[in-house]
C-alpha cells in the first residue's frame, strides 16, 4: 500500500524505526492543503496536520511510501488510531515516478485539533531532517524552520526522540 506522509514520518530514518517495511519511492506536492501544527499530540505538544483548503495554490509536500499491509494494520492501531490519537485516514491520489497512484494519508479530527499548541523542536527536527534528506523545494525546508517551536523540558524524552540520529 502507498502511504504519504507529511508529518514527522518524511524522516526516513525516523519512520523506519516504526515501521521496518517502509520504503521511500518519491516525494509529493499535494495541492489543496495547507500544513498547521494543530494537530494535539499525546505530550502536550502540537503535531502537523494537512488541512484541507481546496486551493490548488494551497499545498504540502510529502514522501510516498510503500508500506507492507500488515505493517500498515500495526500502524494504525499503535499511531493513526481514531480513538486514542484522534487521525482519521484520508484516501488520496499521488504520483510515484510520475505515474498517478491511490494512497492514504492521517489527518486530525476536529476534536483532535488546538490552535493554540506548539510542537517540540525535537518533532519540528523530525520534519527538517526528512524534508532536506528527501529534496523538498528550499522554499518549503525554509517555511519548516521558521516554524514556532518549544523546548521540550522533558530531557528524556528529547534525547530519546533524536537518538535516530546518533
Amino acid at each position: 500500500m502507498y502511504y504519504f506522509s507529511y508529518s514527522a514520518n518524511i524522516s526516513v530514518a525516523w519512520f523506519q524505526t516504526r515501521v521496518e517495511s517502509a520504503e521511500p519511492l518519491d516525494i509529493y506536492e499535494l495541492h489543496g492543503y495547507c500544513l498547521k501544527f494543530n494537530k494535539i499530540g499525546n505530550d502536550d505538544s502540537s503535531k502537523a496536520n494537512a488541512v484541507y483548503t481546496g486551493n490548488p495554490d494551497d499545498s504540502i509536500w510529502g514522501v510516498v511510501y510503500e508500506v507492507a499491509e500488515e505493517d500498515l494494520h500495526k500502524l494504525e492501531q499503535s499511531y493513526y488510531n481514531s480513538t486514542t490519537q484522534g487521525y482519521v485516514r484520508k484516501d488520496i491520489m499521488v504520483e510515484v515516478e510520475y505515474e498517478p497512484c491511490a494512497a492514504l494519508m492521517y489527518v486530525a479530527q476536529d476534536d483532535f485539533i488546538d490552535n493554540n499548541l506548539k510542537p517540540y523542536s525535537w518533532y519540528v527536527f523530525h520534519l527538517l531532517h526528512g524534508a532536506m534528506s528527501a529534496g523538498f523545494p528550499m522554499e518549503y525546508v525554509g517555511m519548516l524552520q521558521n516554524v514556532d517551536a518549544i523546548i521540550d523540558t522533558n530531557i528524556q524524552r528529547a534525547c530519546n526522540e533524536n537518538e535516530v540520529y546518533a
